[in-house]
């Protein structure tokens, strides 16, 4: 982790796992949770996280999402956006029906509850599924 002291911005290089040798400043809110799963098990991982969420996403970012939106679609106030859909299974809008596939599957894969993974994100892979098939 790195802080300007001047301007007070805050990042880190991921050293380990999934993202290993990217900037956290780099991922995307979805990458971020998957990162905040990935590091559960590393007490001082988990807390220099949730710090630089905190810092940069502010503290909304604990009810749901990393980019601070609640998890809408279980409390059922309003579905995710195609956007939303798309930088969850990191599919582009020119995505084939068999493109989307294969992100689903590799998305659920890593991250399943039974494989250890995220409820929440599991949920939210799926949701983005059925947006995109619809």
């Amino acid at each position: 982790m790195t802080l300007d002291h001047a301007s007070g911005a805050l990042d880190g290089t991921v050293i380990a796992g999934r993202f290993q040798g990217t900037a956290l400043s780099d991922l995307s809110p979805a990458d971020l949770r998957q990162l905040l799963d990935e590091v559960t098990g590393d007490a001082q991982s988990k807390q220099v996280l949730e710090a630089y969420l905190d810092r940069v996403h502010g503290p909304g970012w604990r009810a749901g999402g990393a980019d601070g939106r609640a998890d809408r679609a279980a409390s059922g106030t309003a579905r995710m956006t195609l956007e939303e859909a798309r930088e969850v299974l990191g599919v582009g809008a020119e995505a084939s029906r068999d493109e989307i596939e294969a992100a689903y599957r590799a998305a659920i894969r890593r991250n399943h509850p039974d494989a250890g993974g995220s409820s929440w994100l599991a949920a939210k892979i799926n949701e983005a599924r059925e947006l995109l098939l619809g």
